[in-house]
């Protein structure tokens, strides 16, 4: 100016509300859900309206236990990430405060927990710690079943006894009907009921081919 130059101030970057506050929705819904593996935030306000919108939801209390659980929580930076760590979320943060930087470290996290894959008639199975997918397709499973597919994945194809599968199905409950029950809704969910087959008096197993 003092050289005689004429400024203008320009917003380079500014956050606003989602647009569409369905979309917004029904992201925290997935979330509460746990069906993202990471879910990341590039600015305090942005942080901060995500937090306040799952209050409004009354989804908050999923949503802070989703990342509790192992979801992966990443900020851009130190600021970005205050609204998350005040309310109890702890998240990843880069060296570097950078979307380059930050788009790697979430690779090299999601990389070293890339699930569970085991061959299956249907497909390849991959279970995520929050979502599990065959053939690439999103299967549409609650937590209790998708822990206990994970058990199933995890065994890879050996029989799972039933008690194994009580310890992971929700409330603690003793019922051996409770398993059934499960079991039943999880090929159900899957859409390919032939993918857990029943083991005689012994539990249950995953199909995966070559077993």
């Amino acid at each position: 100016m003092a050289a005689g130059a004429e400024v203008q101030s320009l917003v380079v970057y500014r956050w606003g509300p989602a647009p569409d506050q369905q979309i917004l929705r029904t992201a925290l819904r997935q979330v509460a859900l746990r069906r993202y593996d990471a879910v990341a935030f590039t600015s305090a306000p942005g942080a901060a309206a995500f937090l306040e919108a799952a209050r409004h939801e009354d989804l908050f209390c999923h949503v802070r236990d989703a990342f509790a659980a192992g979801m992966v929580a990443a900020a851009v930076g130190v600021v970005t990430a205050q609204p998350l760590t005040d309310a109890g979320i702890t998240p990843l943060v880069p060296d570097r405060y950078r979307l380059g930087a930050l788009v790697r470290m979430l690779v090299e996290r999601l990389g070293e927990e890339s699930g569970v894959n085991n061959p299956t008639p249907a497909g390849e199975l991959r279970v995520l710690r929050g979502a599990a997918l065959l053939e690439g397709e999103l299967l549409p499973l609650t937590p209790s079943s998708l822990s206990l597919l994970r058990l199933l994945a995890e065994a890879g194809g050996r029989v799972v006894g039933r008690d194994a599968i009580l310890a992971v199905l929700p409330g603690g409950s003793a019922d051996g009907h409770a398993v059934d029950v499960a079991v039943a809704r999880l090929r159900e969910n899957l859409g390919a009921p032939d993918l857990v087959r029943t083991v005689v008096k012994r539990g249950y197993r995953l199909a995966v081919v070559g077993r």
